[in-house]
């Protein structure tokens, strides 16, 4: 008799999966051509020396625009699981040593991640997800939880030419809540949110 699996065993199933590939991509030598020969470019930074790639795999590597071979996997993004609209959209700050991951989870809702770089072409994530990092400050701050299961929209503002504070809006839309409209400051040197002075909606 075959039995049916639960969809949180089954979505954990997946995760693991996600990881062993990753994991054993990212543990390949440097040498190995052929994981070039299997990937697309998603983002040219040749400016900071490096660009993004992607593999069929969903893998996504940081690629040494000088030398090739020389790559390293961004570790996998929780969550992509949940997406009916899979893939990811990057940016990068100005002096390379911070990387926006977005992902559009489904119409009204996204993810968003940042990774900080540790080495060359070594990042390694600040939150387990930058967003809901971010939703459980405000929720924390204003004594007002929001439930993440409707409608709920990260958006980042630019990278700041100087300085080192970069501005996020928060947009929440739930039957059972009251909507929410809020702008937070976030400062990359100590990895803290504020909630901003300037409430002017703002859309990126």
């Amino acid at each position: 008799m075959i039995q049916e699996i639960k969809p949180s065993v089954l979505k954990l199933l997946c995760a693991s999966l996600l990881l062993s590939v990753t994991t054993a991509y990212s543990t390949l030598p440097a040498t190995d051509k052929s994981v070039a020969a299997r990937t697309d470019c998603v983002l040219d930074m040749s400016e900071l020396g490096f660009r993004i790639e992607s593999s069929r795999y969903s893998c996504y590597w940081i690629v040494s625009s000088v030398d090739p071979t020389k790559r390293y996997a961004l570790p996998p993004l929780p969550h992509i699981e949940n997406s009916t609209c899979p893939g990811y959209h990057f940016s990068v700050s100005p002096d390379g040593d911070w990387i926006i991951a977005h992902e559009k989870l489904y119409h009204g809702a996204n993810e968003v991640w940042l990774l900080h770089r540790d080495s060359p072409l070594h990042y390694s994530l600040a939150f387990p997800s930058f967003s809901r990092a971010a939703w459980s400050y405000y929720a924390k701050k204003s004594g007002k939880p929001f439930q993440l299961d409707y409608r709920y929209i990260t958006r980042v503002g630019p990278w700041p030419q100087k300085g080192v504070v970069i501005r996020l809006t928060l947009y929440g839309d739930h039957p059972q809540e009251e909507p929410v409209d809020v702008a937070l400051n976030f400062n990359l040197n100590t990895r803290k949110f504020s909630i901003s002075e300037d409430q002017t909606t703002q859309y990126y």
